[in-house]
């Protein structure tokens, strides 16, 4: 993913917009895939379903 690619140290979090009317197919792929990269330290749901934020560090 090219934003994760990009993100530099002063970056925080990534909110990832996938959507959810039509399944959970890219959400699902999305948290599987990012969720042992070593640049994301853990993933978070949002009160919006179709988002998912990449913590990438702490404040």
């Amino acid at each position: 993913m090219g934003a994760l690619k990009r993100a530099t140290p002063a970056d925080y979090r990534l909110t990832l917009i996938h959507g959810y009317r039509g399944g959970s197919a890219i959400r699902d792929m999305l948290r599987d895939e990012f969720s042992r990269h070593p640049s994301v330290i853990r993933l978070e749901s949002t009160f919006n379903p179709g988002q998912t934020v990449f913590v990438l560090r702490e404040y």
